[in-house]
């Protein structure tokens, strides 16, 4: 089995699809299969070289997102209970 063409749909309200052929090659499938096995041993490599997070390191990063959080959620609720009371003041 080859793929002769690449098949690109360009609107979707239409639902046209417009063949383009390829230059003179035909893939095979097997081929294709090869690409991407390839592709995906290329990805396993660099995920090893990868440096993670220990414990520790996972720890205080988590617990300083979580704090900017809570500080901002607290900033903004006040912001907004602040500007609601001056807003129904003004009224």
């Amino acid at each position: 089995m080859t793929l002769k063409g690449i098949c690109v749909i360009l609107s979707i309200d239409t639902r046209k699809c417009f063949l383009f052929e390829l230059k003179n090659e035909t893939l095979r499938v097997g081929e294709k299969m090869k690409k991407l096995a390839r592709f995906f041993v290329s990805v396993k490599k660099e995920l090893k070289k990868v440096r993670w997070l220990g414990k520790k390191e996972l720890v205080t990063y988590s617990v300083a997102t979580i704090s900017f959080v809570i500080i901002f959620m607290a900033f903004f609720a006040l912001s907004d209970i602040i500007l609601g009371a001056i807003s129904t003041v003004i009224k």
